[in-house]
């Protein structure tokens, strides 16, 4: 009976290159759905300043955000990319001590956009009512920090694994899969910071 459970699983048994690159396909969905939603809110962005009903775009007296505090919030994104590029590239080379801190580094900034993604968020100087650039920007705002939230996450259980020996020069899918993530967090937010400097 042991004998043909055994088997049984063995038929069964997927190579981790084979789970490796289901994953990585899931995840390029996930991407292409993610960029279809921010492309339609850039759209947004760009249709409600086109029509700029009876002057309600940006009304009379009412203030903008400051553009260099988005990026700040897309530098640190961009930082955090490279540090976790930098992880991946010491694993494929063997040095667990490269991709440990490259892990490090990657959560500590990603944690830090968070943080100043949100205290951009919350010092906006407009509410949703106040005109459609307000309400465009905080909902592309709130988008960046569905991401940054995701990512950091994402980012705390890579550093956690690999401070723990989990991945190696020969098995460290789980770390490209998630890069693609990382980068499309990144590249998202350099495509938000591009369309907010458009405002009047």
């Amino acid at each position: 009976m042991t004998t043909t459970l055994d088997a049984h699983a063995h038929e069964h048994f997927e190579s981790p290159e084979t789970i490796g690159r289901r994953d990585k396909m899931g995840v390029s969905f996930l991407i292409l759905a993610d960029f279809v939603f921010l492309l339609s809110l850039i759209f947004s962005y760009f249709y409600l300043r086109a029509l700029n009903t009876t002057g309600h775009w940006i009304p009379t007296d009412s203030h903008t955000a400051k553009n260099w505090q988005g990026w700040v919030v897309t530098l640190f994104a961009l930082l955090s990319l490279l540090a976790y590029r930098s992880g991946l590239a010491g694993v494929r080379k063997g040095s667990q001590s490269k991709l440990v801190a490259g892990m490090g580094f990657a959560l500590l900034l990603i944690v830090a956009d968070l943080v100043a993604q949100i205290w951009q968020w919350s010092n906006f100087p407009f509410v949703t009512t106040t005109g459609g650039y307000a309400s465009a920007m905080i909902l592309l705002a709130g988008a960046n920090c569905f991401h940054l939230g995701i990512t950091t996450f994402l980012g705390i259980g890579m550093f956690n694994r690999s401070r723990k020996g989990r991945y190696t020069k020969d098995d460290y899918w789980h770390i490209s899969t998630v890069g693609l993530w990382w980068t499309w967090v990144a590249l998202s937010s350099v495509m938000v910071s591009v369309t907010t400097l458009f405002t009047k």
